[in-house]
């Protein structure tokens, strides 16, 4: 599956076509983004919507703490973050947020709302170095019921979450 690349960008052979010979890149410092697709695999999930509250989270934190984070900080730099998402819900007088938080502190780093029924969804959002530093803690994908359905039983249906990462190399 190709992803597009993160909003704001250039296609590479666009950008491609930019580079001067003498190095200078008016793009970007570096150069190439590189697209990590991070497949939900938990996250194929019903939930009632007749209430509110955090219905389901990923059993899979995206997380990085194996790693020599400073070290991968210093060489790459995450720049964005990508949702796929794949969503039905039976009622429309629900909304429901999908996103992803940070592990340790419950605060959002990315997330959507939806009203709408049988939904594919495509977002993007631009990094903050705040964001970062929530993402070397563990990101946890989530879904949570903003407000509640006036239908009695209401239930949605989050069948398909992908995380894409853009990384600057």
């Amino acid at each position: 599956m190709i992803y597009p690349p993160p909003v704001g960008s250039y296609p590479p052979y666009k950008h491609a076509n930019e580079h001067k010979i003498t190095g200078e890149d008016p793009i970007t410092e570096i150069g190439f983004v590189v697209q990590v697709p991070i497949p939900i695999y938990d996250s194929n999930v019903t939930f009632a919507v007749d209430s509110t509250g955090v219905k389901w989270e990923s059993k899979y934190p995206i997380y990085w703490g194996d790693l020599n984070f400073e070290e991968l900080r210093q060489s790459y730099k995450l720049v964005a973050i990508s949702l796929y998402i794949s969503y039905d819900v039976d009622v429309t007088d629900a909304t429901v947020k999908i996103g992803i938080k940070d592990r340790l502190t419950d605060e959002e780093i990315f997330s959507v709302e939806f009203t709408e029924r049988n939904l594919d969804y495509y977002d993007t959002k631009v990094l903050t170095d705040a964001d970062y530093d929530k993402m070397y803690s563990g990101g946890i994908p989530f879904a949570e019921v903003v407000q509640a359905s006036n239908t009695s039983g209401a239930t949605a249906t989050l069948n398909f979450l992908c995380v894409v990462l853009y990384w600057v190399i």
